[in-house]
Parts: structure tokens; sequence; C-alpha cells
């Protein structure tokens, strides 16, 4: 791993030249259990289908204990941009990687959502580490980026912590064979300078509705 510093509520990884990651500690008033049952409601809303044999169903609850978690990672994303981002686009999702899933699948999060519905790009991903495994052998769970000049690096997540990395990096979560119980995230993909299609990367005008067609 590249050298690591803290500031007050983050480390940052500086990968390479073009890449840094970021982890901190959610310290929000919702515990494990808060969100595991957020988790079990979630699933509910499915009639035949669980988690354990779709390892991922694409959405989750809204609810306060997952607001609490963007508002968090928010005011993390603004220390770490220096910017203000007072308005943005986010896509969340339960993914629930279950003991039996092999797949080792390095990937990148580009574009804001997986069916494109909204063609904006990805400015940050960020991933909120509900419950993970006990027995995890060797780099089980570990979360694996590969950078521009081809190397990997590895962290190793906790429970309770939230990593943020650009949406454009390749990574993969290492499945977690043979443990104990599911590995649980709840991950958001963010845009806030509304960077936009991928033909022509021009940018969405915003305007104030409220002003007249001659303050434009």
């Amino acid at each position: 791993m590249a050298s690591m510093k803290s500031t007050n509520i983050l480390e940052s990884y500086k990968l390479s030249d073009k890449y840094t990651v970021y982890r901190t500690k959610y310290s929000g008033e919702y515990t494990k259990g808060n969100f595991l049952n957020r988790v079990t409601q979630t699933e509910a809303l499915f009639d035949g289908k669980t988690f354990d044999n779709h390892n991922s169903l694409q959405t989750y609850l809204e609810c306060d204990e997952f607001h609490s978690v963007d508002r968090y990672a928010l005011n993390c994303l603004r220390e770490i941009t220096s910017q203000k981002i007072e308005r943005h686009f986010r896509s969340s999702w339960l993914y629930v990687q279950v003991p039996e899933f092999k797949l080792e699948w390095m990937h990148t999060h580009d574009w804001l959502e997986s069916s494109n519905r909204i063609k904006l790009k990805t400015n940050w991903t960020y991933v909120y580490y509900i419950q993970i495994p006990t027995n995890l052998k060797e780099d089980q769970g570990d979360l694996v980026f590969k950078t521009e000049d081809k190397n990997l690096h590895k962290i190793t997540p906790k429970e309770n912590e939230i990593i943020f990395f650009p949406g454009d990096i390749p990574h993969m979560p290492i499945p977690t064979i043979g443990s104990d119980i599911n590995r649980i995230v709840y991950t958001s993909n963010i845009n806030y300078d509304f960077n936009y299609f991928r033909e022509t990367n021009k940018r969405v005008h915003f305007y104030n509705h409220t002003k007249s067609q001659n303050e434009l």
C-alpha cells in the first residue's frame, strides 16, 4: 500500500499519481443491528427472492439509517474535494456477498447508474461496511484496486467503516468463500459536477427557475 495520511476524520491512501482512496469510521447514531434490520426489510420487499440466491437485489430501503450514512459521507466528500457540494445526484444499493459467491470481477463505476437511464458520470463511490465475516482467510473480503500503472493495491475494510474511491478506478471485492456470515455493504455512486453524456462530455446547464428568461 502506498503512503497513508490522516486528517481529523479521514485516512488517505495515495495509490498512484492519479488515484487516492480514503477511509473513515461512521460515527452516526445508528448501530449495526439497526442497519441489519433494514437489510432484512429490504429483502422482504421481493417476492420469492433473497440475497442468498441473488447476491445483490440492487436496491435499498429509503430510511433514516441509510440517509445518515449519506449525510456523513457527503460531509467527508466536502473535505476530500474542498467543495461545498450542495446539489448532487446519487445512486445507492445494498450488496450482500454470500459465502458461496466465487466470482472475482474487476470493474468500474464510471456511470452513476448501471442501467444508464441517467447518463451521468460517477465522481466518487463510497462503501459503508455493515457486516464483515469473522472467519476470513488471507485476503478474503479485501477491496482490490488496479491503478493506471497496472499495479494492484489491497485495503482490508472493517465493520462500520466507509471507504471512498473515484468512480473510474478498476476494483473488486475478493470473495469470502466459506465465511460464517454474509458480507453486507451499502454503496453509493455520487455525481456533483453534472459531467454528462459519454458522447460529448458536455455539462448540464442548470439554472434557477425563479429567474426570468432575461436574467439567464
